[in-house]
C-alpha cells in the first residue's frame, strides 16, 4: 500500500518566497517512521528564479543537517531548466527513466544537457523494466542479463 501523501497547501514555493517557514511545510508521511516530505506548494510565476535564490541553497544545507538522506525530485531537464538548477546543489544526481517511454537518444540528450550545465550524472534508475520470456531484461539498445548468462 502506498503511503498517504498530501500535496496541497503550503510548500517549497511558499518557503522560498518567504511566505512560510520550514517547520510549517515539512510533513511526515503517514504510516511510516522517520520519513518526511516537502510538497511543491503553489505553482509560482517564476519557479526558476526561486530555485536560483540563495534561500534554496540555504534550505538544502539546513535539511542536509537534519536528515540522513535528502531526495529532490525535479521535472525533466528537457522540459524546463529546474532540474539543472537543483542538480547544481546536489551531492549526487541520478536520472529516472521509464521502460518503453524514454528512448535511448532522449536519455543521451538528457545526460548531455546536464553535462553542459556542469552537472555530473552518477547513474540511472530504470522504472517498469519488463522481463521478457527469454529471461532477459531489455531497454532500448541495452540488455540486462542474469550474471550466469553473460558468458
Amino acid at each position: 500500500m502506498a503511503p498517504n501523501i498530501q500535496v496541497t497547501g503550503p510548500g517549497l514555493s511558499d518557503l522560498l518566497g518567504g511566505k512560510a517557514d520550514l517547520a510549517s511545510v515539512i510533513r511526515p508521511v503517514a504510516g511510516t517512521q522517520n520519513l518526511s516530505y516537502l510538497p511543491r506548494g503553489d505553482i509560482p510565476p517564476n519557479p526558476s528564479e526561486l530555485l536560483m535564490h540563495p534561500r534554496f541553497a540555504q534550505l538544502l544545507k539546513v535539511v542536509a543537517d537534519q536528515y540522513d538522506i535528502v531526495i529532490v525530485d525535479t521535472p525533466p531537464i528537457l522540459a524546463v531548466t529546474d532540474a539543472a538548477l537543483v542538480a547544481a546543489h546536489a551531492g549526487s544526481n541520478l536520472l529516472v527513466t521509464r521502460f518503453g517511454v524514454n528512448q535511448a537518444r532522449e536519455i543521451a540528450l538528457t545526460v548531455q544537457r546536464f553535462e553542459q550545465n556542469g552537472v555530473p550524472v552518477k547513474g540511472a534508475i530504470f522504472n517498469a523494466v519488463e522481463k521478457r520470456a527469454t529471461g532477459y531484461y531489455s531497454y532500448g539498445y541495452y540488455d540486462y542479463r542474469p550474471a550466469d548468462a553473460r558468458a
